[in-house]
C-alpha cells in the first residue's frame, strides 16, 4: 500500500469536511488520552500521532452510524489489530471518542440500533463493491484487514466454510451481511443498476443533516430519475421538470448540488441555465444508460462522455455476437482512449486476438489520435500473434510524428525481444 497516498487521501478529505473545532477537539482528546496511558512505552510519539490521524478519519467517515452499537467493536477491533496495543485501551479510546461525537450526531427519533446496525452493513457491502483493490476499500472506509476479511467471509458463505477449511472472522456478522447481499442481488434481478441506488444512498447518507427516515426507495428513485433526466448533455430545469418530477424539484436539486451530483452551468441570455452531471454523477448514471442504449440493435458511441462509451462497451460484449463484434469494429474510430483501452482489456480475456488485430489496423487505416495509436502500442505484442505484432509495431517506432508513440512502440518491441527470448 502507497501510505504516502493513503495520508493524503485521508487528510484531504478530512479537510473539505469544514469541521475544523471538531476536528481539534478530537484529535485532542484522543491524543490527551494517550499521553496519560501509565506505560508510555507502548507508544512512540510517531505511533500516537498516526493512531490519532486514522481513528480521527475513520470516525469521521463514518459520522453517519456514530449511533450503530458494531460501529464501537469494529473500531476497537481496528485499534487493536492495526496499532497493536491492549484491547482495554482501545476500548476506552473509541468510547471516549464517541462519547464526544454524539453531541454533534444525536440518534433519530423511532430509529433502533438494529436499524443502524443494518444500514452500516449495507453501507460496507455497497463500498466494497466501489472499490477496485482492497487499498482502495480500506482508505474509503477508513479500516483495516479484519474487516475486508469480514466481507469476504460474508461472500463465500454459499460455499461449505468448514468443508473448505476457511477461516471466519466474527461469523455472526459475516452471516447478517450474506443476507443483506443476498437480498441486494435479488433485487438486482428486477433493476440491473439497483447498485446505482444504493451507492446514490451511501452519498445521502454521508451528508451531516439527511435524516435516515426521509432515504426511502420512492425517494431515491425520484432522485435516480433525475440524475438520468439530466442525461450526459445537460436539460434546463424546466425540461427536467416535464419528466413529472417536478413537485420536489427544486430542493431535490439542491440536494444533489450539495453531494456533488450535478451543477448549474449558465448559458447566455435568454437560454436557461442548464444542469449537467458532474463526473460522480456520470458514474452513478453509467450502468443504467448502458441498459437504456444496449435495448437497441447498434447504440450510437459517438459524441458520448468516456464512461459511457465504456459501460456501453462492456454491456455489448458481456453478449456478444458475430454482427456486435462487427459493428463495433467499425466505431472504433469513435472511442475515447479510455473506452479503447477497456475494449483491449475485455478483448484479451476473452482470447479475441484477431478481433484485437483487426481493431488495431482499422484505427491506424483512419489515422487514430496519438492518444489512441499509445494506447495501441501499451497492448502489444500479443504473444500468439508476434509477427503481425511486429509488422505494426515497427513504423510506429520509427515513422510517427508522435515521440509519445514512438517511445511506447519502441517498449512493445522491446517487450516482444524479452518474449521471445524466453521461450
Amino acid at each position: 500500500m502507497d501510505f504516502v497516498r493513503s495520508a493524503h487521501r485521508k487528510a484531504s478529505y478530512l479537510d473539505q469536511q469544514g469541521l475544523g473545532s471538531l476536528l481539534l477537539k478530537l484529535q485532542t482528546r484522543i491524543h490527551g488520552f494517550l499521553m496519560q496511558e501509565h506505560d508510555l512505552r507502548l507508544f512512540s510519539p510517531a505511533l500516537s500521532r498516526s493512531l490519532t490521524f486514522d481513528l480521527t478519519y475513520l470516525l469521521i467517515r463514518q459520522r453517519a452510524w456514530h449511533n450503530a452499537p458494531i460501529l464501537s467493536e469494529l473500531s476497537i477491533d481496528f485499534l487493536c489489530s492495526e496499532f497493536q496495543i491492549p484491547r482495554h485501551l482501545g476500548t476506552q479510546l473509541v468510547e471516549n471518542s464517541l462519547d464526544l461525537l454524539h453531541s454533534y450526531t444525536p440518534i433519530e427519533i423511532d430509529w433502533t440500533a438494529e436499524k443502524y446496525e443494518e444500514e452500516f452493513l449495507e453501507h460496507l457491502f455497497v463500498c466494497s463493491t466501489l472499490a477496485t483493490n482492497d487499498e482502495e476499500l480500506a482508505d474509503d472506509i477508513g479500516f483495516g484487514r479484519n474487516l475486508i476479511e469480514l466481507l469476504r467471509t460474508a461472500v463465500r458463505l454459499d460455499q461449505d466454510a468448514e468443508t473448505a477449511g476457511l477461516f471466519q472472522f466474527a461469523p455472526e456478522l459475516a452471516s447478517k451481511l450474506y443476507r443483506i447481499m443476498s437480498r441486494i442481488f435479488i433485487e438486482q434481478e428486477a433493476c440491473p443498476w439497483i447498485l446505482d441506488l444504493y451507492r446514490l444512498k451511501n452519498i445521502l447518507q454521508r451528508e451531516p443533516y439527511t435524516k435516515k427516515k426521509t432515504l426511502t426507495p420512492e425517494y431515491l428513485n425520484r432522485l435516480f430519475n433525475i440524475l438520468l433526466c439530466c442525461n450526459w448533455q445537460g436539460n434546463d430545469a424546466k425540461t427536467i421538470a416535464g419528466s413529472g418530477i417536478g413537485e420536489h424539484l427544486s430542493s431535490d436539486l439542491g440536494t444533489l448540488s450539495r453531494c456533488g451530483l450535478v451543477y448549474e452551468e449558465s448559458r447566455r441570455r435568454p437560454l436557461p441555465s442548464l444542469i449537467r452531471l458532474s463526473a460522480k454523477g456520470l458514474e452513478l448514471t453509467r450502468a443504467a444508460f448502458a441498459f437504456a442504449a444496449c435495448a437497441v440493435r447498434h447504440p450510437a458511441l459517438k459524441g458520448l462522455p468516456a464512461i459511457y462509451q465504456a459501460a456501453v462497451l462492456e454491456r455489448l460484449l458481456s453478449h456478444p455476437s458475430e454482427d456486435r463484434m462487427t459493428w463495433m469494429k467499425n466505431q472504433t474510430p469513435l472511442l475515447t482512449p479510455e473506452a479503447l483501452r477497456l475494449l483491449i482489456e475485455i478483448l484479451k480475456q476473452q482470447q479475441k486476438d484477431e478481433t484485437l488485430l483487426e481493431v488495431f489496423e482499422n484505427l491506424l487505416h483512419n489515422h487514430a489520435h496519438a492518444w489512441i495509436r499509445a494506447e495501441i502500442c501499451e497492448a502489444l505484442p500479443l504473444a500468439d500473434k508476434p509477427d503481425v505484432s511486429q509488422n505494426l509495431l515497427r513504423p510506429l517506432a520509427s515513422q510517427d510524428p508522435s515521440p509519445m508513440v514512438r517511445q511506447a512502440a519502441r517498449a512493445a518491441l522491446k517487450r516482444q525481444a524479452r518474449m521471445a527470448s524466453k521461450v
